[in-house]
């Protein structure tokens, strides 16, 4: 026993008591990211070596508290404000809302959130590595210790009875107190060890064997049955220094099988099955009762096919790749009134898909029910490349999108080339102007070239996804959805074209 703590506590901008993503600390360290350039008068990257550009300067007093303290910040590089105030005065008398801008206090908490979801994952860092340092020198449950009260000449009487309660004290500092069966632990025991784990319950033969309680160096609490000296079988409890608790089946000191997870505030749980101590197969994470995702987990993050409710209350069913959505899915967003069907990479729109919005004006039946749509590529989060728009009436028109902005239309004649591949389309790309200018130094064709090489990348990945009798037909980048997203059972509303 003795390999059963888990810390899996990170989470995107929350609190560290609902993570069901980023589970594995150890490589988000690697790179460990942060943008806030959504906050009015802040601007902030922040990367492993910092880089910090603000728009206005925080005052490091309002960092103060919620859990962390002011020099917490320092590797992000904040810049301070000067303060008209003493070191005596306190920070309650200050009156926040004469020295700051609103703009000033909203960034302020908004930079603590983040702060505390970076310090939330140092922590699960430290604790994951303290497991691992301590899983390598854990010896419990030794085979010098089951046998070194056996005699070399004595032969095993499985006729004699047991004798006991007693005492006896091991080389390696441990000491038991119970039953014996011969030289054996057998029966009712306790064990201490000298770093201050112990074990008490059922013996067989010199293994913890049946049900019984082991209590590790650091305070991990495992009861439940026992099988070889190893936690094993059904209802088993294990209960970390933090207070979350695990109850379900366990194989060989591994959680394995089904079982439910609850973290110490009592607020997150996971319902599912487990896999050589991970989450594995399907579960449930839920916090507060409300359900967060339900679908396929591998190595304790989403992976497969799933159901997901975002923070902002919108519900993406589809696939996910490694804790992030990516591939197929159905995107409904919080408004209920728009909805994406299609690709997705790494979060966000990528690829192909259909997006249907309710237009704000009314059409000409003054009907404001009717939807629209656009069925095209996308990239990053935005309508890119060749698309259809269909309005209210269902008419169809063909065009080209660039980031989100129709370029133009094209004509009969043009879409029909397009199919055939004897029109550059490319050539109608242009640099963006003002703040979603790409470069200012791009010549338009420089920026031709290099949309050349995006829809190249596109036509390569689309040959390789499809099969052997597609890319045979030569499938390629154009108005028609891409056959192998047609045969996805997530997608349902694409319209033939």
């Amino acid at each position: 026993m003795g390999n059963t703590c888990e810390s899996d506590r990170s989470y995107y901008g929350c609190s560290d008591e609902t993570a069901p993503i980023d589970s594995q600390c150890d490589e988000i360290f690697q790179e460990t990211k942060f943008k806030v350039s959504s906050m009015k008068g802040l601007s902030l990257q922040h990367t492993r070596n910092p880089e910090v550009t603000q728009k206005k300067r925080i005052p490091k007093l309002l960092l103060t508290g919620n859990s962390f303290t002011a020099t917490d910040f320092d590797t992000l590089g904040l810049n301070t404000l000067s303060l008209a105030t003493t070191a005596s005065r306190s920070q309650k008398s200050i009156n926040f809302s004469r020295l700051y801008t609103d703009q000033e206090i909203e960034a302020t908490i908004t930079l603590q959130r983040y702060a505390r979801a970076y310090i939330s994952k140092v922590r699960a860092y430290n604790c994951r590595q303290q497991r691992v340092r301590y899983e390598s020198n854990a010896q419990y449950f030794t085979r010098s210790e089951q046998f070194e009260t056996l005699r070399n000449n004595a032969k095993f009487n499985s006729r004699q009875t047991r004798i006991g309660p007693r005492i006896y004290k091991y080389k390696s500092g441990a000491k038991y107190r119970g039953s014996w069966l011969g030289g054996f632990r057998d029966g009712k025991g306790e064990i201490f060890w000298s770093d201050g784990a112990s074990y008490s319950g059922d013996w067989s033969l010199g293994h913890a064997h049946g049900k019984g309680q082991f209590v590790d160096k650091i305070g991990n609490i495992y009861e439940g049955p026992f099988y070889m000296s190893m936690a094993h079988g059904e209802k088993g409890v294990f209960t970390n220094t933090m207070g979350d608790v695990y109850t379900g089946q366990w194989k060989f000191d591994r959680k394995h099988g089904q079982g439910i997870e609850i973290w110490s505030s009592g607020q997150s749980k996971y319902e599912g099955t487990y896999a050589d101590g991970e989450r594995e197969g399907f579960g449930t994470f839920s916090v507060k009762g409300e359900v967060i995702y339900q679908g396929e987990w591998h190595r304790n993050q989403m992976h497969g096919t799933g159901k997901y409710r975002l923070p902002n209350g919108g519900i993406y069913e589809g696939e996910f790749y490694r804790g992030r959505i990516e591939g197929f899915g159905l995107m409904r967003y919080h408004d209920s009134d728009r909805v994406y069907e299609g690709e997705f990479k790494d979060g966000i729109r990528e690829g192909y898909g259909i997006y249907k919005w309710r237009p704000s004006r009314p059409d000409s039946n003054s009907n404001f029910n009717s939807q629209v749509y656009y069925q095209g590529w996308w990239s990053q989060d935005k309508q890119h490349g060749l698309g259809v728009y269909i309005n209210e009436k269902g008419e169809l028109s063909y065009g080209l999108w660039q980031m989100g902005r129709r370029l133009q239309w094209f004509t009969d004649e043009s879409v029909f080339l397009i199919y055939q591949e004897n029109l550059d389309y490319c050539q109608y790309f242009s640099p963006l102007k003002g703040k979603d200018a790409v470069s200012e130094t791009d010549s338009k064709e420089v920026f031709v070239k290099k949309m050349r090489e995006v829809e190249s990348k596109r036509n390569k990945r689309l040959r390789k996804l499809t099969p052997t009798q597609l890319f045979e037909q030569h499938e390629s980048v154009s108005f028609k959805c891409p056959t192998h997203i047609l045969r996805s059972y997530m997608l349902k509303h694409i319209i033939s074209l």
